[in-house]
């Protein structure tokens, strides 16, 4: 009898398991949804560095109340900025990459757009709060960044046009950059306006747009993605990564630091040259990475160096 019953059993089909259901507002997901496309530690590290830079001071030193107030702002903010570029390219990613957390259906891209208007109406309080605390200079400053990343998210309402126009569309993006050292300026007490802040501004405008144009190097990638090197081609690439070097070199000498940028932005600037002017690589060549990569390093050293340099000159 016991054979007959484990005979049966063995013939049963297996159940297969039904997956979960999904859970709105899932920690864990949403944790496993930051960690792939906007990493909070990256994303810390990018903001600390024009907030160390702009509010220490060889005088004064380092106002650790403000550094906090700006460091939690504007790494809010630059998160909600790459939150919203994975909104607006969902339709997009389900083609081209259908592995992204949203078009898997990690997180629902309803929940994901419902989080993005909350949280943008809590960036508005945080700039009240910042013009109740430091003055109205201070909140307005915030609150133009906070508006500024709306007309991105929307897109300027133009949005299939610029679309159409990476260069323009990046520049239209990347232009927020200036607002940064805008508030920080303000902030530490200086006003809205300042050649620091101005400065500051290029330097992080063109260490960023650099870096967009040449995290994207590999000539074999779909023209859906919309790389600058697919849609223009190796000489306006160049062209582009030589101009905002030189703005960056320009801004590099004016607040002193040309001495340790200099080289960095120059080897930038040879490194796409070289790129540009080598025959075309085989799909399976990989030597389009190092410029990858020295554009990821240049970003972070434009953001870093002008608090080390302020730093190492107040201790001599």
């Amino acid at each position: 009898m016991e054979r007959k019953t484990h005979a049966a059993e063995e013939k049963t089909p297996k159940e297969v398991s039904k997956p979960a259901a999904y859970q709105p507002w899932d920690l864990h997901n949403w944790m496993k949804f930051l960690s792939e496309r906007a990493p909070p530690l990256f994303f810390l590290m990018m903001a600390a560095g024009p907030c160390l830079s702009i509010l220490y001071s060889k005088t004064e030193g380092f106002p650790i109340e403000k550094f906090i107030w700006a460091i939690l702002g504007e790494q809010v903010l630059l998160l909600l900025v790459r939150i919203m570029d994975d909104v607006k390219d969902y339709e997009k990613d389900k083609i081209v990459h259908p592995d992204r957390p949203l078009p898997r259906g990690l997180i629902k891209f309803e929940e994901v757009s419902l989080f993005l208007n909350i949280a943008m109406l809590s960036t508005v309080v945080y700039g009240v709060l910042l013009g109740l605390r430091y003055g109205a200079p201070v909140g307005v400053s915030y609150e133009f960044q906070v508006a500024y990343g709306y007309l991105m998210y929307v897109e300027f309402g133009v949005g299939e046009w610029l679309e159409k126009n990476p260069f323009l569309y990046s520049f239209t993006h990347e232009i927020s950059a200036f607002l940064i050292p805008m508030f920080l300026t303000s902030l530490r007490g200086d006003g809205l306006f300042s050649w620091e802040g101005l400065f500051s501004g290029c330097l992080i405008f063109s260490s960023f747009f650099s870096y967009d144009i040449c995290r994207k190097l590999d000539p074999y990638l779909p023209k859906l993605k919309g790389t600058y090197l697919v849609i223009y081609g190796k000489w306006p690439v160049f062209v582009a990564t030589s101009v905002l070097s030189a703005m960056g070199m320009i801004a590099s000498y004016a607040l002193d630091l040309h001495g340790l940028l200099w080289p960095l932005q120059l080897a930038l600037v040879g490194s796409v040259l070289l790129l540009t002017v080598l025959p075309p690589q085989s799909r399976s060549s990989k030597r389009h990475k190092p410029v990858e990569i020295l554009s990821a390093v240049n970003l972070i050293l434009h953001l870093w160096v002008p608090f080390f340099a302020k730093l190492l000159s107040s201790q001599q």
